[in-house]
């Protein structure tokens, strides 16, 4: 499945427990899941990537812990929402 949207999930809690999700991406449907049409995996998996770098680099301090997660979504999922 192709990877679609990225979660950015942080909190002041050093307790893994208590991680929250705080940004979601998502990329468009209109885009495409074809590559013909809009990006192949790998330019989608970049541009997510480089998003969820640059938004756990510009997390206040006083956020203890962050992660991120790349979501798949068929392309029914994709055309469902």
């Amino acid at each position: 499945m192709p990877i679609t949207a990225a979660t950015l999930k942080t909190s002041r809690s050093t307790s893994p427990d208590k991680l929250a999700p705080y940004i979601e991406l998502r990329i468009t449907d209109r885009v495409g899941l074809d590559p013909y049409d809009g990006w192949t995996d790998a330019e989608r998996e970049n541009v997510l990537t480089a998003a969820l770098s640059a938004a756990i680099a510009a997390l206040p301090m006083r956020f203890t812990q962050a992660s991120g997660e790349l979501v798949t979504e068929t392309a029914a999922e994709v055309a469902h929402r």
